[in-house]
């Protein structure tokens, strides 16, 4: 599905203040801040919150196995559907 599809026009993800810590086991596990932007019918909606991932080795790369989102909002009456900031 495509933007238009799911009703939105566009949306812009803002990632910050990325921590990165390395565990015993070889995996990662990972924190940051996000705004994610999402723009619809001339309106503007702003989720803030921030990610909590583990990531585990994969060849050259990683794979994320654990992401967690939690919003900072108090209530979402406004927003309607929140799995654009997954």
């Amino acid at each position: 599905a495509n933007a238009r599809d799911v009703g939105f026009r566009v949306a812009r993800r803002c990632i910050s203040n990325v921590l990165a810590d390395e565990q015993a086991d070889g995996s990662v596990h990972c924190t940051a801040s996000f705004q994610v932007y999402r723009f619809r019918n001339r309106e503007t909606a702003v989720y803030v919150g921030w990610y909590e991932m583990t990531l585990v080795p994969d060849g050259a790369s990683f794979r994320i196995t654990r992401r967690k989102a939690t919003l900072d909002q108090e209530a979402l009456d406004e927003h309607g559907a929140i799995s654009i900031i997954l």
